[in-house]
């Protein structure tokens, strides 16, 4: 299996709320990663409040989020949508997805008890814009529309 990084000279267009980039062996829509139509990884949002939005990030493969892919991540909720400020929610549980958003530069910012099946406790993870260090990046070959 090829892994989602390595993605070069691809033009990302927005389609109404989703984004679709690639070559013919690797695909993104609607917040999804693909590689030769075997479903990597995806993003999502709701609880859209103008003010701010909640995030959703899953992968069922290591290397699924490329660089690329972050980029969109991000720019999708602050820059087209406005949005100050991105929430998640991680299972406390899942220390592992709770070092990635970490690693993203999402702050813990509340504990709820009993959110989650078995009476784990949630994490509420937080990222303002202007702490988001994606936004200026930039990727080789890559235009946002």
């Amino acid at each position: 299996m090829q892994r989602a990084h390595g993605l070069d000279a691809v033009r990302i267009q927005p389609i109404g709320r989703h984004f679709q980039f690639g070559r013919a062996e690797q695909r993104v829509g609607g917040g999804q990663v693909r590689i030769e139509q075997i479903l990597l990884g995806g993003v999502c949002y709701n609880h859209f409040t103008h003010e701010s939005i909640q995030i959703h990030m899953a992968g069922w493969h290591w290397h699924w989020m490329s660089r690329l892919m972050i980029k969109i991540s991000f720019d999708y909720p602050f820059n087209q949508l406005g949005v100050k400020r991105l929430f998640g929610m991680v299972p406390e549980s899942n220390w592992t997805s709770q070092v990635i958003c970490m690693k993203l530069g999402f702050k813990p910012v509340a504990r709820i008890e009993g959110v989650f099946r078995h009476n784990v406790a949630c994490i509420v993870m937080a990222m303002e814009r202007e702490e988001c260090r994606w936004l200026g990046m930039k990727v080789p070959g890559i235009t946002i529309n």
